[in-house]
């Protein structure tokens, strides 16, 4: 739902893009777990920002780091690269062990579909070709 917005928003979030003009702020409603909520409550108040606020925020972040990724990944220069690159089983190794984690094999071909699936290549664990 789609509030604050002059009764447009409705029609588009249909398609998925609400309309919202100049500064006002748009209402949307999610259901998310309560453990979350009480998380999110925590954060916030050892901000000392509103629970709105917070969640704004860390969307924000989160939205901007996402677009980022994205749009690098979609470059065919740096995507490729990045591909060829963090496909090779070799190097996520060791980028795990240099921020102590332990990828296993399941990870390491979730990484690589999830990358695959971004690029819209074909999955190396299935036999395509890239």
């Amino acid at each position: 739902m789609v509030k604050g917005d002059g009764g447009e928003g409705n029609a588009d979030m249909k398609k998925g893009r609400p309309k919202l003009r100049g500064t006002k702020k748009g209402r949307i409603t999610i259901a998310i777990s309560g453990d979350l909520v009480r998380r999110v409550e925590r954060m916030a108040q050892s901000e000392g920002r509103s629970r709105s606020d917070y969640i704004e925020r860390v969307l924000e972040q989160a939205v901007s780091q996402d677009e980022v990724a994205v749009k690098a990944l979609s470059d065919p220069t740096v995507g490729r690269a990045l591909i060829n690159t963090f496909s090779d089983p070799a190097v996520l190794q060791g980028l795990a062990k240099a921020i102590a984690a332990d990828l296993d094999d399941d990870q390491l071909r979730l990484f690589d579909q999830k990358v695959n699936q971004i690029l819209g290549t074909p999955d190396r664990a299935k036999g395509g070709k890239s």
